[in-house]
Formats: C-alpha cells, structure tokens, sequence
C-alpha cells in the first residue's frame, strides 16, 4: 500500500463531517494515524468559527476556527478526542468550476496545533461532544 502522504494532495478530507475546518482537521489527522484511520468512526464539532459553507470564498469569513473531532477503533479499544486550531494562510488561485472556466483568488487555510487531547484505551468510553 502507498504512503499517506501519497495520498494528501487528492484528500481534502471525511466528505461525511459537515465543515470545511472538520474536513482540514480529519485530513491532518490521517497523515499523523494512517491508513487505519479510515476504519475509525469519526465526527467532529467546530468549537470557534463558521460551521457551514466553504470560508475559502467568504472575505467575511474569520481568520482562525477550533475544532474537535472525536474517533473510536473498530473494536473499541481506542477512542478519543483531537483539537486543531485552522488558520487562514495565504490566498490563492483556483478554478471556479469542474470546467476549467476562469480564475477565482480563495483564501487558503492550514491545521496548527493537531493535539491529542482525550484518549481512552482498553474499551474505556469517551464522550467528547
């Protein structure tokens, strides 16, 4: 199997959590766990910012957001929480459609301080959210 890293330029992240900041959360978070990441069940919070949309087009969007998101192993025995700061980080230029048509500038985002912030092991519960 390739290397997770192989993989991050295609992944923006889990499509199944509903934020932009939870997907870039998720995505940094496979690079650190691999690929067994993909078997976990996982969902997420945003704690500070915009929860819906795309803050990539919003020139009101805000410049920094937290986020939780919360995971437990196939078989139960880990599970946990991790909290990521995401702050905006530049701009640039990407197409506006599937199409190719025209140029649009977007605010370009990275996680900052991906912590490992709840765990628990050996079946142990943990509520996050």
């Amino acid at each position: 199997m390739a290397p997770v890293y192989e993989a991050m330029p295609h992944y923006r992240g889990c499509g199944g959590l509903n934020s932009y900041y939870l997907q870039l959360a998720e995505r940094a978070i496979l690079l650190h766990e691999g690929w067994k990441w993909l078997d976990y069940s996982r969902g997420g919070i945003v704690l500070q910012g915009r929860s819906d949309g795309y803050p990539i087009y919003d020139e009101d969007a805000e410049n920094e957001a937290r986020v939780r998101i919360r995971f437990c192993a196939p078989d139960g025995c880990r599970s946990g929480c991790y909290e990521a700061t995401i702050e905006r980080a530049g701009r640039l230029l990407t197409a506006l459609s599937c199409s190719g048509h025209g140029l649009q500038s977007v605010h370009q985002y990275r996680v900052r301080n991906l912590q490992l912030v709840d765990r628990a092991a050996s079946g142990s519960s943990v509520v996050c959210l």
